[in-house]
């Protein structure tokens, strides 16, 4: 019989070659597990982008606020107005400053700065409690190296 005569013929073949190929075409198991999403078992993130940047926004915020403190009260009123935006950009650095200046093989807290750099992030890749403060903890590490190294320059240490 051929094909012209029988064109579901076709299909059967097509249907009995694929089923013997199944463990070919089906999909690996992914490398990275991703997050669950309990509602429904799908293993895409469904968290909204504002939820995941709760924390990050407002902590950026408040190493801001103290930036600008440290930079116009406690800095020596003597220094001019681009010294103090300095002050301010080098808090804001964390502990770029103090290790490119060598300030941190003196103080090797500067050197807890650059965990910051690793546990920021934490918050916004999985939005939970714990992750909020490991971000909060990662934030306060970045901003207490910068302003280490700020304090070491101006005032000696």
């Amino acid at each position: 019989m051929s094909h012209q005569q029988d064109p579901a013929a076709i299909q059967r073949e097509r249907d009995n070659a694929a089923s013997s190929r199944s463990g070919i075409t089906t999909s690996p198991v992914p490398a990275f597990m991703q997050p669950l999403d309990v509602k429904t078992g799908d293993h895409h993130s469904t968290i909204p982008i504002l939820r995941r940047l709760t924390i990050l926004g407002p902590g950026l915020a408040v190493g801001m606020l103290f930036a600008l403190f440290v930079a116009g009260s406690i800095m020596p009123s003597s220094i001019r107005f681009v010294d103090r935006i300095f002050v301010f950009a080098a808090i804001m650095s964390g502990p770029l400053i103090g290790t490119a200046w060598g300030i941190a093989e003196f103080h090797s807290a500067i050197y807890l700065g650059w965990l910051g750099l690793v546990l920021i992030p934490a918050h916004p890749a999985r939005p939970c409690i714990a992750t909020a403060c490991v971000t909060v903890i990662g934030l306060s590490l970045w901003f207490f190296a910068g302003f280490l190294a700020i304090m070491v320059a101006a005032f000696g240490a």
